[in-house]
C-alpha cells in the first residue's frame, strides 16, 4: 500500500553559481511609457557598502528554501585584479567563504536570492570567488505561519524616495530621473544606491499566505 503526502515534502536543489566578472552590459529600449528603460544583460551585481563587497544573484523557485539546509562545493579560485586589490584596501576579508539564501515572493512566483562576499583570504592568500555548487532544500514549512516582529526595518535608516512604475520590466534610472525625485546625484555613492520595493502587488489579505515583513530589496545594476 502507498501514502501520498502532501504539504510537507522537501526537495534537494542544485545550482551552479558563476560570477561574470567580465561581463558587459546591453542596452535595448524595454518600454514605451519612459525613454529611461533599458534591458540589461547578464552583469555582475557586486555591491560595495559599510560591509564590505556582497555578491547577489536571484532566480525563480518553486517554493521558498530552507537556509539552514545550504551546501557549498567544488569552489573555484580566481586572482585579483588590480582595480579589485585597491577597492579592499583597508577592509577587512573573510577567512571563509559564507553564503546566504534569501526567499522572497513577488506576483505569486516564488524567488531565491545567494548573498556572499565573493572576496576570501583562502590558504593565506587574497582570493575571488569564480564560481561553486549550490546545494539546497525547499522550506517544509509555509513563510507565513513564522511571523516574527521586524527588529531592524531597511527603512529605519539611510534617505528615501518613492517612485512608481506600471509594467514588470529592467528599468534604467538616470541622472536626470535621480534629480526628479529630488535626489542630488553628485552628492550619490553609487555604491550605497539600493532600490526596494513588494512588485507592484497588494499584501495577501490571508496572515496565512507567505509574504515579507519587510521591504525586499530588489537587484539593480550601477553604471558610472
Amino acid at each position: 500500500m502507498l501514502f501520498l503526502l502532501m504539504g510537507t515534502a522537501v526537495f534537494a536543489q542544485s545550482k551552479t553559481i558563476n560570477l561574470p566578472w567580465s561581463a558587459t552590459t546591453k542596452n535595448t529600449k524595454l518600454s514605451q511609457r519612459s525613454p529611461m528603460q533599458t534591458k540589461i544583460g547578464q552583469s555582475l551585481n557586486l555591491r560595495w557598502d559599510e560591509q564590505g563587497p556582497m555578491y547577489y544573484e536571484r532566480w525563480k523557485d518553486q517554493l521558498p528554501a530552507d537556509t539552514a539546509s545550504v551546501r557549498v562545493s567544488r569552489v573555484v579560485w580566481g586572482e585579483l585584479s588590480s582595480e579589485d586589490k585597491r577597492k579592499l584596501q583597508g577592509r577587512g576579508v573573510p577567512q571563509t567563504l559564507k553564503v546566504k539564501l534569501v526567499s522572497s515572493k513577488a506576483r505569486d512566483q516564488w524567488y531565491t536570492t545567494v548573498i556572499f562576499n565573493p572576496f576570501v583570504r583562502h590558504n593565506g592568500r587574497l582570493k575571488k570567488v569564480q564560481s561553486f555548487e549550490l546545494d539546497y532544500r525547499f522550506s517544509s514549512q509555509k513563510m507565513g505561519h513564522r511571523v516574527s516582529a521586524i527588529t531592524n526595518s531597511v527603512l529605519s535608516q539611510g534617505s528615501w524616495y518613492k517612485f512608481e512604475i506600471d509594467q514588470t520590466g529592467v528599468y534604467r534610472l538616470d541622472r536626470s530621473f535621480l534629480s526628479s525625485l529630488g535626489m542630488n546625484p553628485a552628492a550619490i555613492n553609487p555604491d550605497l544606491l539600493k532600490v526596494y520595493g513588494h512588485g507592484g502587488k497588494p499584501l495577501p489579505l490571508s496572515n496565512s499566505d507567505p509574504q515579507n515583513f519587510d521591504l525586499p530589496e530588489v537587484p539593480i545594476k550601477v553604471v558610472d
